[in-house]
């Protein structure tokens, strides 16, 4: 029998078998062929001649070998005939071994010419990528190939192949390093270390590293293979490192290579982009190799191309903020070169930089002086992204490690609060508050670095004001979520509030109880929209008009549609909560909202931010009392220093507490709270002026709070008999201020029947002490003022010469008639008494005590009002008070004809005359009799010489005509703001001021138009125009009508009306404002019926005149508008009566006509040739929010001033910041709001 060329029992694998067929043939010839290896394995422990196994001859292994690298079998395509192909293969060359054929098999080289699966090396590189797949019921045969490859050295075979083995090298790499992946089993770690094992033998006997052997490395430290592998990454590092002094020479080579010339030569895995990457992770395992290369990369730092400076950039921040970088301490030159790119003239190339500064800052100490002067300068960039980037790298510094952030990067942050973008002013507003909750809150950090961050809060506070909506809606919602963070600890919560409280100044503080008004403020209208849903009968107006203050949304639709809803938010928003439960509400509440489809986005929006801004999280019945209690042990502690520090810190404390009491006082009708304001009450120390600053405070604070529904508490009863006592002793012995807070908590904590008695009997003791030289007289003034309000009758009945008493004893008594010397003493020192501050200079206590007096005769009038009396004797009662103001308004405040009084106490005098004249006009009953004589003696206070003076009377004026309480002509008073003429500041307060009266007047209008209500004479401020005009023509500064001189000054005035109307661009007005001038051309003056026929022809002309200016600047000064015709223009009677006028004749000189008509503005024309221009209505009354907006004005030029022009909400040109737009009185900042713009100035007649 001929000798067979295969081994024993195996049948040669044909074309014509089927699949199932190969495999079982392979199937066998792999345990036959493992099984003559494994007895090979033991021929060195048995005789060759015993081992019947091993005597066939090798040449029948080298056919076997022959057989099995045929294509079909190589190229089959069925995953198990290949892998038995492949284990057959190895273990045939386990056979063989040493002997294997490398000589005459030229099939090993099939690969370089053709395709890379053809030939053996090539095919068990494509079977080890079944390593990938562990839960395969192959791969313990992938595995076993492995072993078999390792053990027998097969790709040593590579070497063979001379300058190709690179590419076997590559695909195996390649191959085996992605075959391995994460959590593969206890093997993971095994077929690891077979495959660098393999890898790097061959590594080390090749010839020559070409780059596609670097390409296949570098590939798996480069993203995105990097994160998509991080096993294979690991490998890599690993056969870098236990390699690294055979791949060092050929890596940098290769990076100095693709760094200097830009490209990447035999590299299709990685790209240029990854180069950076691969440096990096380089440098991270294994800096020795990069060392040498970085020297070529300082001349690409001032390349011109962008791109490549952008990515050296990147690289460089990478490697100097690593951990365990040293880098800039071996190349100091390569660092300076670095830091020079914060000034690139690319904003690209800074936002690297400062981006990469961060870790920079954070793990190398020795850097951050010169890193954080650079941010610093980049937070100021002139490029938007790079200011929002430092001030992101800020945020991310001060959470990660506070100790890196210096006092400069912490200036940056809260100065970037005033930025011009949006986008960066929010992100700054965030990033400070997460910076100021993460310290406050933070156990870790000292008193000191507390204090660090404070000026975050200061700044934020102060922005508070400023004319964005946006701004102030961020910052009332971080003020729940950071700055007095809810999710803490009561006490805690309630120390951060006390803590940082403190610090605060003035206009802080405004600021501080600003954002708690608005909370309470918007609660309040949330409970009325709930108690509306609930009731039927309510108008549709007035729910609409509760809606539009929240927000133009449907967040009433959905609450009425969600009962569920609707009860949750009226426990959030009602008085008996918790804030534990709020929080829990108010998360069902949102995701409620989140969850109804059919309500849009934006509406979903508005309403959770409404929610997040005003739910009461903060503040409960607890945290009050810890809060009250904090506050009295800090008042006990600085009560008992004597020092101007501690003062202030008294009135700070109080403040504090007052602000709460504003917004909560619901919360503080407790018997501990009452308990702990009488313990205030009757504190007695050697420091006399804190005393009585603590006592005014607190009865201040108790006067805001009422105990009626508790009255029946015994306990609480009690104790309020025991402030009793002490309240009536501090009405008769106290400060002014601290009588009329007392007389107001014994109204709050007692029956009606027992304070009537006891204000009664403190009538009488007051009504006694009236007298200017008696020391306790402000206080009775005060105490008696204060009871008029609630017992008005009883005074009238019992001291019917009161006003009699009060003008001849206090008011208009000369000082030298007082007896005693000519020193006024009172029993408060003048060091602590509120109304000293109040007023501030020029008030002495004589001053004060004829101020109380006339206040005290404006405040009886006003009880008396409220009440049914007699009509003649009230009216008779007016008058007479009426013309004592109006007699000191014609002295000029100097009623005494012998004093020596200041021009302060002067300008006091007639303040407070005229602040109590606007009050009683705002009284119905008192607005008829208050003459046209007097309303314009008036306006000699709105031109007064003292700033004070007519600032405080602009912002009573414009205050009352706000609340809808003055009528029309009050409004023509600000005609005469434009003869100040060097006070610019006051010129465009008094703008706004104007406008805003315009504004709320035209939506008062609409408003009773809507419900069938003409009120048009007294509201619409269209007549404001009419009666400016009759209050410019009885000015004593007007000589005649023929007056050129006075009539350009005038001209002015009435154009300071006219354009307020015209910037609101509303043809309607213009229209009605033309119709009222040429309607005054046929009136006269009715108050000058009775005088001689010349005078009142003359006071007609300079009427006439000035209505014929207004004509002749509505026809110049504004374009073309259509004209309409007003049958109902009422203007008062008395103020107009029908008059002579000559119809058509002009009263104006010519001079005047023809300097008009120089000022005519540039019409566009038509086809037609006709003046023709388009005016659209626009109603400016609202932003995007549904909110009141503030019209932008330009102020007139200042005399003097050449050509420059101010406006007063706009950005400034040479900054980066937002103007202040804000007024100041001394080092207090007022904010630019047209309701409040002269808040907290008013005090020469203040709010009772």
């Amino acid at each position: 029998m001929a000798k067979s060329k295969f081994p024993r029992g195996f049948e040669p694998i044909t074309k014509k078998l089927r699949e199932n067929q190969i495999i079982e043939r392979l199937k066998n010839l792999y345990e036959s062929t493992a099984k003559v290896l494994k007895n090979k394995t033991c021929e060195s422990e048995k005789d060759v001649e015993e081992n019947d196994c091993l005597k066939e001859d090798s040449v029948v292994y080298r056919h076997l070998l022959d057989h099995l690298i045929s294509a079909s079998l190589l190229e089959n395509t069925n995953a198990e005939i290949s892998i038995l192909v492949a284990c057959c293969i190895a273990n045939t060359f386990g056979i063989l071994s040493p002997d294997v054929p490398t000589n005459d098999n030229e099939k090993l080289k099939v690969c370089i010419s053709n395709k890379w699966h053809e030939g053996i090396l090539l095919f068990f590189v494509r079977q080890l990528n079944g390593l990938s797949r562990p839960t395969n019921d192959l791969y313990p045969r992938y595995l076993y190939l492995l072993e078999c490859i390792s053990a027998f050295n097969i790709f040593d075979l590579a070497l063979e192949l001379a300058d190709d083995s690179s590419l076997i090298l590559k695909e195996l790499i390649k191959t085996s390093f992605n075959a391995v992946k994460e959590n593969q089993g206890n093997d993971d770690r095994s077929v690891q270390s077979l495959i660098i094992t393999q890898c790097s033998q061959l590594l080390q006997r090749i010839d020559q590293i070409t780059n596609p052997v670097i390409d296949a490395i570098f590939y798996f430290l480069a993203p995105p293979q990097k994160f998509v592998n991080r096993e294979s990454y690991r490998m890599a590092r690993e056969f870098i490192l236990k390699n690294q002094s055979t791949l060092e020479p050929y890596i940098q080579m290769f990076l100095n290579h693709v760094i200097s010339e830009s490209e990447l030569p035999d590299c299709n895995l990685i790209t240029e982009r990854s180069i950076l990457s691969i440096v990096f992770e380089l440098y991270e395992f294994a800096p020795e190799i990069i060392y040498p290369i970085l020297g070529s990369v300082v001349p690409k730092l001032k390349s011109e191309d962008v791109v490549i400076r952008k990515e050296i950039v990147k690289l460089l921040g990478l490697l100097f903020g690593s951990q365990r970088s040293r880098l800039a301490e071996h190349i100091p030159e390569l660092w300076n070169a670095y830091m020079a790119r914060f000034n690139d003239i690319n904003e690209e190339v800074r936002l690297v930089c400062v981006s990469l500064s961060l870790n920079i800052l954070i793990y190398h100490p020795e850097l951050r002086g010169q890193v954080s002067g650079l941010l610093a300068a980049r937070c100021h960039d002139i490029n938007d992204g790079v200011r929002l980037e430092s001030v992101t790298v800020i945020r991310k510094l001060a959470l990660t490690k506070f100790e890196a952030l210096n006092e400069d990067l912490l200036n940056c942050l809260a100065g970037r609060i005033r930025d011009k973008k949006a986008k960066v002013r929010h992100e700054a507003i965030r990033a400070a508050a997460a910076v100021h909750k993460f310290v406050y809150v933070g156990e870790q950090f000292t008193e000191s670095e507390k204090a660090s961050v404070g000026i975050i809060m200061k700044r934020i506070l102060n922005f508070y004001y400023q004319p964005f909506l946006d701004d102030r809606l961020l910052i009332e919602r971080l003020f729940v979520s950071d700055f007095v963070p809810f999710r803490i600890e009561v006490r805690k919560r309630m120390q951060i509030l006390l803590d940082v409280f403190m610090k605060f100044d003035d206009v802080e503080i405004r600021s501080f109880g600003e954002i708690f008004s608005q909370q309470s403020r918007f609660r309040r209208f949330a409970r009325e929209i709930c108690k509306t849903l609930e009731e039927k009968g309510q108008s549709d107006a007035s729910i609409n008009s509760m809606i539009q203050v929240i927000a133009e949304s449907k967040f009433v639709d959905i609450v009425a549609s969600d009962k569920r809803m609707l009860k949750l938010l009226k426990y959030i928003f009602g008085h008996d909560y918790t804030t534990e439960k709020v929080e829990n509400a108010l998360i069902e509440v949102l995701q409620r909202l989140k969850d109804n489809k059919q309500i849009p986005e934006e509406v979903v929006s508005i309403s959770v931010g409404f929610l997040e801004r005003y739910s009461p999280l903060q503040f409960d019945s607890t945290a009050i009392e810890e809060l009250l209690s904090l506050a009295a042990s800090a008042l006990e502690k600085e009560v008992s220093v004597d020092s101007d520090k501690s003062a202030k810190n008294i009135v700070k404390i109080l403040k504090l507490l007052q602000i709460i009491a504003d917004n909560y006082a619901h919360f503080l009708s407790t018997e501990r709270i009452m308990l702990l304001f009488e313990r205030i009450i009757k504190y007695k120390n050697d420091l006399i002026g804190p005393e009585y600053v603590i006592k005014t405070s607190v009865l201040k604070i108790l006067s805001l709070v009422s105990y009626s529904d508790l009255l029946d508490d015994g306990s609480l009863r009690e104790s309020c008999n025991r402030l009793i006592v002490h309240l009536n002793d501090r009405i008769r012995n106290g400060s002014p201020s601290t009588a009329k807070f007392a007389v107001r908590c014994i109204v709050k904590i007692s029956d009606k029947e027992s304070w009537k008695e006891t204000l009664e009997s403190v009538a009488k003791d007051s009504i006694a002490n009236i007298d200017i030289a008696n020391p306790r007289c402000a206080t009775a003034i005060k105490a008696l003022s204060s009871c008029c309000s609630y017992i008005p009758l009883f005074v009238k009945e019992n001291f019917s010469d009161i006003v009699s008493k009060v003008l001849s004893e206090v008011v208009l008594k000369e000082f030298e008639e007082c007896n005693g010397d000519n020193s006024f003493i009172t029993a408060v020192p003048d060091k602590y008494d509120y109304y000293k501050i109040h007023y501030g200079n020029g008030v002495d206590d004589e001053c004060l005590v004829r101020i109380f007096g006339m206040r005290l005769l404006c405040d009886f009038l006003m009880s008396l009002s409220r009440e049914k009396i007699d009509g003649d004797y009230l009216k008779n009662l007016s008058n007479e008070v009426l013309k004592m103001f109006e007699k000191i308004l014609l002295s000029h405040g100097e009623l005494m004809s012998k004093s020596n009084s200041s021009d302060e106490f002067a300008g006091h005098l007639r303040l407070i005359a005229g602040s109590c004249i606007i009050k009683l006009a705002s009284i119905p009953t008192f607005s008829p009799l208050v003459t046209a004589d007097q309303l314009v003696l008036l306006g000699s206070l709105v031109h007064d010489d003292l700033r004070f003076v007519r600032r405080k009377i602009c912002g009573k004026l414009a205050k009352h005509l706000n609340n809808i309480r003055l009528p029309v002509e009050y409004m023509g008073l600000f005609a005469l703001i434009p003869l100040v003429k060097e006070d610019m500041d006051f010129y465009n307060s008094g703008t706004l001021l104007l406008e805003g009266c315009i504004l709320r007047r035209k939506k008062f209008v609409a408003k009773e138009k809507a419900e069938s209500i003409d009120i048009s004479p007294y509201h619409k401020p269209e007549y404001a125009v009419a009666y400016g005009l009759y209050i410019l023509a009885n000015q004593d500064i007007f000589i005649s009508a023929s007056d050129a001189s006075s009539l350009r000054e005038m001209k002015e005035c009435l154009w300071f009306l006219i354009s307020a109307f015209h910037r609101r661009c509303d043809v309607n007005s213009l229209a009605q404002i033309m119709a009222l001038l040429e309607h005054v051309k046929l009136l006269s003056d009715a108050n000058a019926v009775e005088l001689p026929e010349k005078i009142r022809l003359e006071r007609n002309k300079k009427i006439w005149a000035l209505a014929d200016i207004g004509i002749l600047m509505l026809s110049y000064r504004i374009p073309p508008f259509p004209t309409k015709n007003f049958t109902k223009l009422r203007l008062s009677k008395r103020f107009y009566i029908p008059g002579p006028s000559e119809k058509g004749h002009i009263y104006l000189p010519s001079e005047i006509i023809e300097e008009e008509s120089k000022k005519t503005v540039k019409r566009k024309r038509n086809f037609s040739g006709s003046s023709t221009l388009k005016f659209t209505v626009v109603d400016k009354s609202k932003n995007m929010y549904g909110k009141e907006r503030r019209n932008k004005t330009t102020s007139r030029k200042q005399i003097g001033s050449g050509n420059s022009e101010q406006k007063s909400e706009e950005f400034n040109n040479n900054d980066d910041e937002i103007e202040d737009v804000a007024v100041r009185k001394g080092s207090v900042r007022k904010p630019r709001k047209l309701d409040t713009l002269y808040e907290g100035m008013e005090h020469g007649f203040e709010e009772e």
